[in-house]
């Protein structure tokens, strides 16, 4: 007979996520509306709570390293360095990454409804399997 094991906490995060991510695309639905001219200053306020939440997992956790010589270790040059530098990849890939994607997804939602991109974001699996 197989077990049933209850819902881990990644279990319950991974449900969460989707809730989520509809309440935000409808509070940015409703900040445009208000403030339909300011889409970078929304994207900032945006990027500012992302940093401030990564931020804060980083402090909860307890992975307190900016520089790991190990990795330098592994090579010479400033592309070894870079590597050992968490916060360099930090800043180059999390925040321009998310920048760009919050900047693209708030004028998005300022243009349709929260559900049509809601509607958009649900297909992107989908097209991401059919464009391989």
């Amino acid at each position: 007979p197989k077990q049933h094991e209850l819902p881990t906490s990644g279990d319950l995060v991974g449900l969460l996520q989707p809730v989520m991510f509809g309440i935000y695309l409808f509070r940015t639905e409703s900040a445009m509306e208000k403030y339909e001219n300011e889409a970078m200053e929304i994207t900032s306020v945006q990027v500012a709570v992302c940093a401030a939440a990564a931020a804060a997992w980083w402090f909860v956790t307890g992975d307190h390293y900016i520089f790991d010589p190990s990795l330098a270790d592994a090579g010479a040059g400033a592309i070894a360095a870079a590597l050992a530098l968490p916060l360099a990849i930090l800043v180059l890939v999390s925040v321009f990454g998310t920048a760009l994607a919050l900047g693209a997804e708030t004028v998005l939602v300022g243009k349709l409804s929260s559900s049509e991109v809601a509607l958009m974001f649900a297909c992107e699996p989908l097209a991401a399997a059919a464009t391989g």
